[in-house]
């Protein structure tokens, strides 16, 4: 069985820091290629982000978020 990989290679967040932002494209990169390969989402990730959230919290909702977008939502 073939796996999916995922890489952003470019995103821009306005009002994080590099840090910050490097932390939540990695996240998204880490849950969007889980869930090209079948993982569900972790509870509570198609939710509202919450004011201060920590970069995987963000970047597993976006990743979540644009799954379903792709066309992944029956699969969510």
């Amino acid at each position: 069985m073939r796996r999916i990989h995922i890489h952003i290679d470019r995103l821009t967040l306005e009002g994080k820091t590099r840090a910050e932002s490097r932390g939540i494209v990695e996240a998204m990169e880490r849950h969007l290629t889980a869930l090209a390969n079948g993982a569900r989402p972790g509870r509570g990730e198609a939710g509202v982000i919450a004011h201060g959230a920590a970069p995987d919290a963000i970047g597993g909702h976006i990743a979540t978020q644009v799954f379903q977008k792709m066309g992944g939502a029956e699969n969510v």
